[in-house]
């Protein structure tokens, strides 16, 4: 959401505030409470607008040079405040549940530079799991051969993280020169990630006279075996013809238990997805083919600058971004930009 959009919002909460009217009671005296907390986070963002804008003045208007630096470090720790407020109100939009979503990275164009982008995907989310108090298990990994990723499966557990991750779904673009590349040319790379809701509210039904379940002895790379029971499990929905394959467990039970939770939140979004075809082609979830041109995200390394295509939002710096320093920042602009859609 943009400052000003926010801080209309603030506004609104002050003004609420100011206008609330009642008999005492309970009730009354629970909902004054509230209204009075959004009315002083609305406050201190207004209050932090108004100390940066003076801040900005007078170190424009300073010419000593070590009054300037004094001014700009003063700016980047009124900023770093009014970043954690502006994250704050996001916050307190949304539900305020916890919940569950399914997180799929798959290594799209360039080959096992891709496989190495998709790897460095999934450890920023893991950071950032880490950062907001998530839960962030791994469900399986497939690897290149250089160690990359091709294809990562991941449960993230915690607040909200269906709003909060929903706008990370999409090509992910990276610019750069890669540790292989002797004549020093940019290559580029794309990752995809989908994100897929798991059912609560909405009920998936799984019949088993419309599931086919193989088991099969669990193999590393190269192939070789890992196990020596057919613990592994690939179960394909006959009516959708999904298929889930899982064998990161030594359990052929776990290994089922994992497939069809995956299952289900597939068969959720594709019936979620066609449900929302017919409304508003611009609201699939849909991750598109992997092609350059479908990006929703670039990462420049060599030009280390961070751009989302859908969002006024730019970082210009790659590495804090990618130690999901700065991603929250993004994360915070795209749920107003879906929410405000």
């Amino acid at each position: 959401m943009s400052s000003n959009r926010l801080i209309e919002r603030a506004n609104l909460w002050i003004q609420q505030f100011k206008n609330y009217t009642g008999n005492a009671n309970e009730a009354y005296d629970k909902e004054k409470a509230k209204l009075e907390h959004k009315a002083n986070i609305g406050k201190k963002l207004n209050d932090l607008h108004a100390k940066i804008l003076s801040a900005n003045e007078s170190a424009a208007q300073e010419k000593d040079i070590h009054m300037k630096e004094l001014w700009q470090d003063e700016i980047s720790s009124l900023t770093q405040k009014l970043q954690a407020i502006e994250s704050e109100i996001t916050s307190m939009l949304l539900p305020d549940k916890n919940e569950s979503i399914i997180m799929e990275i798959r290594a799209g164009e360039g080959g096992q530079e891709a496989a190495i982008f998709g790897m460095e995907l999934s450890n920023m989310y893991a950071k950032l799991c880490k950062k907001r108090n998530w839960n962030f298990k791994t469900f399986s990994m497939s690897f290149s051969e250089t160690g990359g990723l091709k294809e990562g499966v991941f449960e993230i557990t915690g607040k909200d993280v269906s709003y909060m991750l929903a706008g990370e779904a999409g090509v992910h673009c990276v610019k750069r020169v890669p540790k292989t590349e002797k004549k020093g040319r940019i290559h580029t790379s794309t990752a995809t990630i989908a994100i897929l809701i798991e059912p609560e509210d909405i009920e998936v039904n799984l019949h088993e006279k419309d599931l086919k379940i193989d088991v099969f002895r669990s193999s590393g790379p190269g192939g070789q075996s890992v196990n020596t029971t057919d613990s592994a499990v690939r179960i394909t929905h006959i009516p959708t013809g999904l298929v889930v394959s899982q064998q990161d467990e030594k359990s052929q039970h776990k290994n089922k238990e994992k497939a069809l939770k995956i299952l289900k939140a597939r068969i959720y979004q594709k019936k979620l997805q066609e449900a929302m075809s017919t409304q508003d082609s611009k609201r699939k979830q849909a991750i598109g083919n992997a092609k350059r041109n479908e990006r929703i995200r670039t990462y420049h390394f060599l030009q280390n600058w961070v751009k989302d295509d859908r969002i006024e939002n730019s970082c210009h710096d790659v590495s804090s971004f990618m130690e999901a320093d700065t991603l929250d920042q993004f994360i915070d602009s795209l749920v107003w930009y879906f929410l405000e859609e």
